[in-house]
């Protein structure tokens, strides 16, 4: 005779398990939206989405220097891996930005305190969440791109979030 294995489960929408709701390693099912939740380590105590995150790109012509960009609404939780950026451009073009969060783009929460400086226009420029002051949006919260200073001639700024 075979166990039947079951775990915890939920039929509403949006609806993501707290972390003192599981064990490290357990698993719940959002059964309304088809997602599957696991809770890593303690010293962690992250509940985590199963599955892939799509990776969020924007590309932005003729950046400013003042540029605010919405990037995504996110009504989970989106723990950022790592952020790609590329120019396009002469002049030893140069863009510094800032990603931000927050329930209104009226004021939020910076991913890397002080912003990023991108001066790479072949492979791009890499930085890993481990360099973030705030690697994870919570839910409900919007994504967006705000640029602050601009060298060179700048024709477009590409930046990736890729989900940790």
């Amino acid at each position: 005779m075979s166990n039947k294995i079951q775990h915890k489960r939920n039929a509403t929408w949006g609806n993501i398990p707290a972390p003192e709701q599981l064990e490290d390693g357990e698993l719940a099912i959002n059964t309304f939206e088809g997602k599957l939740f696991l809770k890593r380590s303690a010293s962690d105590n992250k509940v985590v989405e199963v599955g892939t995150l799509a990776p969020r790109v924007v590309t932005l012509l003729y950046p400013t220097g003042v540029d605010v960009v919405p990037l995504f609404y996110t009504p989970t939780y989106f723990p950022v891996g790592y952020l790609k950026a590329v120019l396009v451009g002469s002049g030893t073009p140069s863009v510094t930005f800032t990603i931000k969060y927050g329930t209104s783009l009226a004021s939020g929460t910076e991913m890397v305190v002080g912003g990023v400086t991108c001066t790479n226009t072949t492979t791009g420029m890499t930085l890993y969440s481990t360099s973030f002051d705030n690697d994870t949006v919570p839910a409900g919260n919007w994504v967006w791109l705000e640029t602050t200073a601009i060298a060179g001639s700048v024709i477009a700024l590409q930046v990736t979030l890729v989900a940790g």
